[in-house]
């Protein structure tokens, strides 16, 4: 029929737990004392009336600290037996006790002054909740729990939507910046390519160059390898030319043998001469003892037949 939480820290037997101690002045019907004497050898008794399945809520203590006996009874409608709900015992306060009551009847709170002379004051706050209201604030409760959860749930939502927001902005950024990189990259590639362009050609018109001048090159020597082989084709001529002239004269002038011609034709050209000294000189002597000399002192050389210091040259020629 009805169950006592008689300790503010024990466990409610009930859906009444769930529901915060601190709502209660705001439900149901409230019974509050600032402060009510009780006489030496007194009680004081606070009987509720029930009319439905309730919970109630019972906050009270001495004002000066000392002790009271408290004790709580219920009595059914239609009985006239009461059942204890709180055995007696000596208190100097009991805060946030919950008692439920399932059918209606009344319940008496009860406060005695066990002290012979002096008298107590006892402050109290009780609180009478229907099952109903209970369950409703239960229901309330309920729903500002789930929307307090939804609303951290948005909070958290927002949370990450605004840090995603900030991710994709420092992404965006280091796009932009390694895209913007990327471009002068790439006109640094353009630029080195150009300039790799224009080493190119500057090599190829080089080589160009280099290959004209060594043509050019050749070119001269060749021309100065045929002017060199004309031009010493023409001095052998002319030299042998000259040195077939010579010989004749010599030979004409000592009776010699005609000049010998060697057909061999061979690359090269070469001229010997060589003095005919000891013919003259031996023909020179034979007719100088055949002539005196003159009075004058004058050799047989005065004769300008003779030549006594003519040379014979001797030309061979190799083609």
């Amino acid at each position: 029929m009805f169950s006592m939480v008689g300790r503010a820290d024990a466990e409610p037997s009930s859906s009444a737990a769930l529901l915060d101690a601190d709502s209660f002045p705001t439900l149901g019907l409230t019974f509050r004392s600032e402060g009510h004497r009780i006489q030496a050898r007194s009680r004081f008794s606070l009987p509720i009336s029930v009319s439905e399945p309730s919970v109630i809520r019972i906050d009270w203590q001495e004002t000066e600290g000392a002790e009271l006996e408290f004790s709580a009874s219920f009595t059914q409608a239609g009985l006239a037996v009461a059942h204890l709900l709180v055995a007696p015992a000596r208190l100097n306060g009991h805060p946030g006790g919950l008692v439920e009551v399932n059918s209606p009847g009344v319940v008496c709170l009860i406060w005695e002054n066990v002290a012979v002379f002096q008298t107590r004051n006892v402050k109290y706050s009780v609180a009478l909740v229907t099952r109903a209201e209970l369950e409703a604030e239960e229901d309330r409760q309920e729903e500002l729990l789930v929307q307090r959860r939804r609303d951290e749930a948005k909070h958290r939502e927002a949370q990450r939507r605004a840090a995603r927001d900030a991710k994709i902005d420092e992404l965006q950024t280091l796009a932009a910046a390694d895209l913007e990189a990327g471009g002068r990259l790439r006109e640094s590639c353009v630029a080195a390519r150009a300039a790799l362009e224009a080493l190119r050609a500057q090599l190829i018109q080089k080589e160009a160059e280099h290959a004209s001048v060594e043509a050019e090159m050749e070119r001269l020597e060749q021309s100065f390898a045929q002017q060199t082989a004309e031009r010493v084709s023409t001095d052998l001529r002319s030299l042998f030319a000259c040195g077939a002239l010579a010989t004749c004269t010599a030979s004409r002038a000592l009776n010699a043998d005609p000049v010998s011609w060697h057909g061999r034709m061979s690359s090269s050209v070469s001229v010997q001469l060589r003095p005919a000294t000891a013919a003259v000189h031996r023909s020179h002597r034979r007719r100088t003892e055949q002539r005196p000399y003159d009075a004058a002192g004058e050799d047989g050389c005065r004769d300008q037949t003779e030549r006594p210091c003519t040379v014979t040259m001797v030309a061979v020629c190799r083609l």
